[in-house]
């Protein structure tokens, strides 16, 4: 410390004074020494602190650990409440032009700190640096940090490390590899004992993982032997469908294991490792919940629209999404094992704090996991004002309750509660390649003038070369609607299916 500087009460060892160096031939005298230090630390004598300088009250501060994607937008959430963010990245700052684009366009943010990593530091040595240089920053800024969360998937188990050495609310490092990691996480699952029924195992995916095809891939295939040859291979960490294919032979597995291994991914990280599952057949739905110590609320229920094209032989690309309510629907029972379900899946993988969005399909009238994320749902949070206008509240603002607000997270509804309006997400997609010229100015425009269009964002533009559509990574845009008359909305969601085969892009000849 200098004159000038703030003092603060010490809490660790990134918040000492200072240190005094001691060595004295008799010991007696050493510790008469040490205990006159310390009487002068307590009593306040080594410090001149007039009142004109008392330390104002401090600014409550929360940490979002790679605000991209949702996370982005939970980061602006936080700080529309009045609260400092710090903006933690996993990775250093010099990698982070692989993900800018992730950030939702248009979105205002503010950052009153940003912490990147060193090079070659251990996942734990990771988290004691960063939170040293939280508690720096703090110090400098008057911050009082209350809260760390995962804005993204990649910034999960950086999230989980850093808020306990910070001792704020969390999840705890045991375990992290398995919210991140989707092999571990449905073991943990499958080795998961329900104490509501202890006579029962956990339904989880049937699964293998390998560095490389041979041998492990080959031999489990062999024990295996499903019939039909089905099998889902895709990798280990990544998000948005990205490279998850379903192969049909052993040919078709090796090929894509040998494609995966080694590519970076859709997130920017390079695969290390390659899942292979067996393909579940059945509806897919997603549950989103957000946990406050243990107690966990299902904020929504969405049904995915996907689809088998663009060279997927399974329903892989997402063409939409929609919100269901338990006691609206014909399947009110399918959803509330869904639900239930849930609740299983985060006691294992003891996801007691935060958002969770976990895909689950119905299996043979069983509900089972395919993964799930400690984080918002994604999609860069184009879901949430639909969502907002239906039941009021989202997964963003719920998560930021769970941390920054009991009273608030206390009155959330246990599931989501009958429609106001009836929300639906569009991803348009696209059928072919090529460099486009313009997105149908005529079609825009009949979308826009639309009774449910709330929004539209367009990913393509003029000049640069567009795919098919094969992951959330190669959507054309996406298209907000809402409306209190379901059949309106159904009838122009099917209006644009029509528009994505009949011209919707136009491509320079």
């Amino acid at each position: 410390l200098k004159p000038g500087d703030k003092i603060k009460p010490t809490i660790d060892c990134f918040t000492w004074a200072g240190c005094v160096l001691m060595a004295n031939v008799e010991e007696g005298g050493l510790k008469d020494d040490y205990a006159r230090i310390e009487e002068m630390c307590l009593n306040g004598e080594l410090y001149d602190v007039s009142a004109s300088d008392a330390v104002k009250e401090a600014k409550k501060a929360a940490i979002v650990v790679d605000p991209f994607t949702t996370g982005a937008v939970l980061a602006a959430e936080i700080s529309s409440r009045g609260y400092a963010v710090v903006c933690v990245y996993s990775a250093s700052l010099s990698e982070l032009e692989k993900v800018v684009s992730l950030v939702p366009k248009g979105l205002e943010l503010h950052f009153d700190a940003i912490i990147g990593q060193k090079e070659g530091f251990s996942e734990d040595m990771q988290a004691i640096y960063t939170a040293g240089e939280v508690l720096k920053v703090a110090q400098e800024q008057n911050l009082d940090v209350v809260a760390c969360m995962a804005g993204a998937e990649t910034g999960v188990q950086l999230a989980d490390r850093l808020a306990e050495k910070l001792s704020l609310r969390g999840n705890g490092s045991d375990g992290t590899e398995a919210r991140r990691n989707k092999y571990d996480m449905c073991e943990k699952l499958r080795a998961y004992v329900d104490p509501a029924r202890p006579g029962e195992k956990t339904r989880a995916v049937m699964q293998c993982k390998a560095t490389a095809y041979e041998p492990v891939v080959s031999e489990w295939l062999k024990e295996w032997n499903p019939v039909p040859f089905k099998v889902i291979v895709k990798p280990v960490e990544s998000a948005g469908s990205d490279d998850v294919k379903l192969c049909l032979s052993e040919e078709e597995v090796k090929a894509h294991c040998e494609l995966i291994l080694g590519k970076e991914n859709g997130l920017g990280v390079q695969n290390e490792g390659v899942l292979v599952q067996e393909f579940l057949e059945g509806k897919e739905y997603v549950c989103d919940t957000v946990s406050r110590d243990g107690v966990s609320k299902c904020v929504a229920i969405w049904e995915y629209h996907k689809e088998a094209v663009n060279g997927h032989s399974a329903p892989i690309v997402y063409f939409g999404q929609k919100t269901l309510v338990v006691e609206e629907e014909e399947n009110s029972e399918e959803l509330k094992a869904i639900i239930e379900y849930q609740k299983v899946v985060l006691q294992a993988l003891d996801i007691k704090n935060g958002p969770a969005h976990a895909e689950i399909k119905m299996v043979k009238g069983e509900p089972c996991l395919v993964e799930v994320g400690a984080r918002c749902h994604g999609a860069e949070g184009c879901w949430r004002a639909v969502a907002r206008e239906s039941h009021g509240y989202d997964q963003v603002t719920s998560t930021a309750d769970a941390f920054l607000d009991a009273a608030a997270f206390d009155a959330l509804p246990l599931v989501p509660q009958p429609h106001k309006a009836f929300p639906r997400v569009v991803f348009i997609v696209s059928f072919e390649s090529g460099v486009l010229k313009e997105c149908n100015k005529a079609m825009v425009e009949e979308i826009m003038n639309f009774k449910s269009f709330r929004d539209m964002e367009l990913f393509v533009e003029p000049g640069k070369m567009v795919m098919p559509t094969t992951d959330c990574f190669t959507f054309v845009g996406n298209v907000r609607m809402c409306h209190e008359d379901e059949k309106v909305v159904q009838a122009e969601y099917d209006r644009i299916r029509v528009m994505e085969k009949s011209g919707f892009l136009v491509f320079e000849s």
